[in-house]
């Protein structure tokens, strides 16, 4: 029964505080364009690589099929690196334990 009222009492806060209001309908105006553009976009693309025929097309089609059998994890260590190499070296942890 605790948790259930920390839930509620959480909830209240999260569905109240206009600052998170504003953050949940930020993360809604992003995610619909993306998801419509990608319900158009994959069908289409899908179609046209099941059209055309083309030298490399079988390649393409195993490294496409390699890159989405990896895990989340691997994409994420990139990303890391990326952020990383954009932050100028500079790492987060350290930005955030000098005083």
């Amino acid at each position: 029964t605790g948790k259930s009222v920390a839930f509620k009492e959480g909830y209240k806060d999260l569905m109240i505080n206009p600052v998170y209001l504003r953050l949940i309908w930020n993360s809604v105006a992003l995610l619909l364009p993306i998801l419509a553009g990608q319900f158009v976009i994959a069908p289409l693309a899908a179609y046209g690589f099941w059209q055309w025929k083309w030298k490399y097309k079988e390649g393409l089609f195993f490294v496409y099929m390699i890159v989405m059998l990896m895990p989340m994890q691997l994409t994420l260590v990139s990303q890391a690196g990326l952020g990383f190499a954009i932050a100028g070296g500079q790492s987060f942890f350290r930005q955030c334990s000098t005083p």
